[in-house]
């Protein structure tokens, strides 16, 4: 799941900064990973993934239409059902939050700039 905790990260600048393209590819990449968890981490009720289900949605809608505002709020309901998942396993201690600075100096957010 620490991948998963840096795949949110990632998505989350890449939305803040609209580059589109990143952020469909890391939420491609988080929906493997809740897919995963549920068969590596065998404490994971797959009832209890569910809870991230709708929030991935809305941000893969709200990447299609290049959203920045529902992708902000899709993005704080994903941070929110992540801490529920956490919360209903007995990892509460685990809360996760929208992300304020990079720890990312080598890789650039911004999208390309298009000739």
């Amino acid at each position: 799941m620490g991948a998963t905790q840096l795949r949110h990260f990632k998505l989350s600048f890449a939305g803040k900064l609209r580059n589109w393209e990143l952020a469909a590819y890391e939420l491609d990449q988080i929906r493997e990973s809740f897919q995963d968890a549920v068969t590596l981490y065998p404490g994971i009720p797959v009832t209890d993934m569910t809870i991230v289900v709708e929030p991935v949605r809305q941000l893969g809608a709200a990447i299609q239409k290049k959203d920045s505002k529902r992708f902000s709020v899709a993005f704080n309901e994903l941070t929110a059902a992540c801490n529920g998942c956490h919360q209903a396993i007995g990892r509460g201690f685990i809360v996760i939050k929208v992300p304020t600075s990079s720890p990312f100096s080598n890789q650039v957010f911004e999208p390309a700039a298009r000739p």
